[in-house]
């Protein structure tokens, strides 16, 4: 039923339980996962003053970041699976839940895994969660892990 699933990747310590859920649907056949990590490019806005090399700096450390984030979900992916699986790994800039909607409607994917910040109270009216918008724009079934 999902042979193709979208894995949001974070900083937070919540990757492992993300990971397991979405193998634990993917370890049924052969499944295709894309793993994706969203920067926030907001950093150059944010510093009109700031020099060109600095911003580049920046940028290329949340680069890495991204880049490691994904290579140490891809390995732990892989460890952990018992069945061959296709694994994509992409970062991505912009608004997170955007940039993972938009990917995966262009994708025609069939499931999202995401995790959950659990924001409540006004922080959570107000702001919002990634987690919350995905499941209510996306095209696709969306499976929150908390």
């Amino acid at each position: 039923m999902f042979n193709r699933i979208l894995v949001a990747v974070d900083e937070r310590g919540a990757n492992k339980k993300i990971l397991n859920a979405a193998l634990g649907i993917a370890n049924y056949k052969e499944t295709e996962i894309t793993l994706v990590h969203v920067s926030q490019t907001t950093v150059t806005a944010a510093f009109p003053y700031v020099s060109r090399e600095l911003m580049q700096g920046t940028i290329d450390e949340m680069e890495a970041n991204s880049e490691k984030l994904l290579d140490d979900a891809e390995a732990a992916l892989r460890e952990n699976s018992t069945n061959t699986l296709r694994v994509k790994k992409l970062h991505l800039k912009g608004d997170p839940a955007t940039q993972m909607l938009d990917y995966a409607r262009k994708q025609e994917l069939d499931l999202i895994v995401i995790g959950s910040r659990g924001l409540d109270g006004v922080k959570g009216l107000m702001l919002g969660s990634v987690s919350y918008k995905v499941s209510q724009l996306a095209n696709c079934p969306v499976m929150i892990v908390h």
